[in-house]
């Protein structure tokens, strides 16, 4: 299942939110000077402590996961797999059995320059062809599903993004070679979000709010 949450919502000076944190977010948080990351960097956790109890009550908090050398966080806890990503105002989540990589993206303007780098030519002339005011939002599509792809492959320094194609069906992008699934997700306005799994793609996709954060939580032992 995929988790969305929009980190405004939650405050890095609230306490209760402590023991839910691992000491490697706890550290990361400490790392960073500017508030609104420290903010997305608090709500991600918090996003990936409710997907964990929802879909595994079991399992105790914090969440147990560490980073390997690019950064990438690798889930500690048998058969659960999971990734992050954030950005602009809002956080994502993607837990599953199966390797699963998910980026969010704010639709920010740019340059014609930037485009070119990461898509292949095939994929430029189906931008061009869309109308004006769609093709911001199709250069976002393209890039989540390419970060969400490197995620779960780590082949991004091998094989460059202009390598990889995809296909427009029902006005949604997407892949599926073998058990290598990718799709982008028309969810959050403003936003493109992609995933790419080793497995069935996430059909759910759930907003989550503080209210629900703390309701789940209350109710189970961390």
């Amino acid at each position: 299942m995929i988790y969305f949450a929009d980190a405004t919502a939650f405050c890095t000076e609230d306490s209760q939110w402590q023991p839910l944190l691992s000491q490697s977010r706890k550290r990361r948080m400490l790392a960073v000077k500017q508030s609104e990351d420290q903010q997305r960097s608090l709500a991600v956790e918090l996003l990936l402590c409710f997907a964990i109890k929802n879909e595994y009550p079991a399992i105790k908090l914090p969440a147990a996961y560490h980073y390997d050398n690019k950064g990438k966080p690798i889930s500690d806890m048998d058969g659960i797999y999971f990734s992050l990503s954030h950005s602009g105002r809002y956080v994502a989540c993607a837990i599953s059995p199966y390797p699963i990589g998910i980026d969010i993206q704010w639709q920010k303007e740019t340059s014609q320059k930037v485009i070119e780098k990461v898509l292949t030519k095939n994929q430029i002339e189906m931008i061009r062809s869309m109308p004006q005011k769609k093709q911001a939002d199709a250069y976002y599509d393209f890039w989540c599903l390419k970060e969400a792809l490197y995620k779960v492959t780590n082949e991004g320094s091998v094989r460059q993004p202009t390598e990889f194609e995809f296909s427009n069906q029902g006005g949604r992008l997407g892949i599926s070679k073998g058990e290598l699934n990718l799709r982008n997700y028309s969810t959050v306005p403003g936003y493109s979000l992609g995933a790419c799994v080793h497995g069935p793609l996430p059909h759910c996709i759930f907003e989550v709010s503080t209210e629900k954060i703390e309701e789940l939580l209350s109710n189970n032992e961390c």
